[in-house]
């Protein structure tokens, strides 16, 4: 048997499995994990070298290939290439996830150098720390440059000129990525409660 038999007498086994899951039955669906997790775990450590994390990202997979096999359809493709979808989509939100978390961690040691001052007394850090963790859910939520953009204008007092130097943009760029993000900032604040406690904080 040649390679495109194998596979294709894989696809009409799993559009088998994939029928049956669809009616709930959980033995196709082991057999429907024990014909592609190897597959798709190999594929998954090229994308996410973590093998924790590859089988994290593998139940959530498998979860969702579950949940979702009634809406296979034979006619739009190869139930193979539909499971696939689903595991590479579910990495590359775990990848996109890792990401934020990488630029939260960063914006939360970037804000807290950038307000602390060697003189403060041990209330004054408290207080740094408390605004830190006000700021940086707000704030996170911009893309990673006018994040950075917004902290360097609004906090270390920086021009949109240095801003624009520091990024390699021209200074109305600057000048853009500042307002643009203090807006989204200031909307995203004030819809949330954390408004009322940085008035505490402050007064």
């Amino acid at each position: 048997m040649t390679s495109l038999d194998k596979h294709q007498a894989l696809n009409e086994q799993l559009q088998d499995c994939l029928a049956l899951c669809a009616a709930g039955n959980s033995d196709a669906f082991a057999k429907l994990y024990t014909l592609t997790a190897s597959k798709f775990l190999a594929i998954l450590l090229k994308m996410i070298p973590n093998e924790a994390e590859c089988a994290d990202v593998l139940q959530d997979a498998y979860l969702s290939i579950w949940h979702a096999a009634h809406r296979y359809d034979p006619a739009k493709g190869k139930p193979f290439t539909w499971m696939l979808v689903i595991t590479r989509n579910k990495a590359l939100d775990r990848l996109r996830k890792q990401s934020r978390d990488r630029a939260v961690e960063t914006l939360s040691t970037d804000l807290v150098a950038t307000l602390k001052d060697e003189s403060n007394s041990p209330h004054d850090d408290m207080q740094v720390t408390m605004l830190r963790d006000l700021l940086v859910p707000h704030i996170s939520k911009l893309k990673p440059h006018v994040a950075k953009a917004v902290i360097m204008s609004a906090i270390e007092g920086s021009s949109a000129r240095e801003i624009g130097e520091h990024f390699g943009v021209s200074t109305n760029t600057a000048k853009s990525w500042i307002r643009r993000g203090l807006q989204r900032v200031r909307t995203d604040f004030e819809r949330s409660p954390a408004q009322d406690r940085l008035y505490k904080l402050i007064n």
